[in-house]
Order: C-alpha cells, then sequence, then structure tokens
C-alpha cells in the first residue's frame, strides 16, 4: 500500500502520524488519513490544509485531532469532520502544542498565536519584535 498526495510537502517525523486505539492518523500532503490498526484499511480522507499539512496532534481527551497545516490549523473530529480552521498572518512553521484547552503555534515571523481549542477563536495574538535590516 502506498499513501500519496497530488500537493504538499509532508516530512517524516515524530508528529506524522498519531495512534489513538484501533486506528492510525497519518499527515500526507494537504490531508489527514485515517486508517483501521491492524489492517491498514483507509476509514477516511480529509483535507485540512491548502497547502500542507505538517503534523497531527491529538487532544488531551482523545476527541479529536488537531492538524499543523501550513496555512491553517484545523480542529478535526475522530469522524474526518473539520470542526473548525483558521489561518494567521503569515504561514506556521514554527511550533505547535496543544493543551486541555487551547492550541499555540507560531508562524514565519516568530507571531504567537493562542488559540481555544474548542471554537478555534484567537485568545491572544502576540506579535514578535521587529527584525533589524542587516
Amino acid at each position: 500500500m502506498a499513501l500519496c498526495a497530488e500537493a504538499g510537502a509532508t516530512g517524516v517525523h515524530a508528529r506524522s502520524l498519531c495512534v489513538l486505539d484501533d486506528r492510525c492518523f497519518v499527515a500526507i500532503g494537504p490531508n489527514i488519513v485515517s486508517l483501521s490498526l491492524p489492517g491498514l484499511e483507509i476509514l477516511w480522507s480529509t483535507q485540512v490544509d491548502s497547502a500542507s499539512c505538517f503534523g497531527v496532534h491529538p487532544t488531551s481527551h482523545g476527541m479529536g485531532l488537531v492538524s499543523h497545516g501550513e496555512l491553517e490549523v484545523a480542529y478535526v473530529a475522530l469522524s474526518g469532520d473539520v470542526i473548525w480552521a483558521t489561518s494567521g498572518a503569515d504561514i506556521f512553521t514554527g511550533v505547535l502544542t496543544v493543551t486541555d484547552s487551547e492550541v499555540h503555534v507560531e508562524d514565519f515571523h516568530d507571531n504567537r498565536y493562542v488559540l481555544d481549542l474548542k471554537t478555534g477563536a484567537t485568545r491572544s495574538f502576540v506579535r514578535a519584535p521587529r527584525r533589524e535590516s542587516i
């Protein structure tokens, strides 16, 4: 079996997939793909970003997934339904972490976002200090 996508440059790393119970969720291109375990049958595939999904993060309560996309951060139910998606001022190339109630993520310019896990609303936004030109 080969999992592939027509778009997006997803690399292999610790957040490329996560396992919850009898399912595996994999970041492939702009999608998250759900596979059954141990059979590896494709259960669903959902586009979660316009460009590329960098990683899949389980929520602490195990009821959903947070996708770290290049252009969007999204909350995805285990059924594959996108509950919410939000974008930022620039691409999300920084670290993404998920707490019990929030998603913390950084963009290309080191701006920091705190998103509400239930709604995707921005709870806080901290603009990074302006970099001096050389």
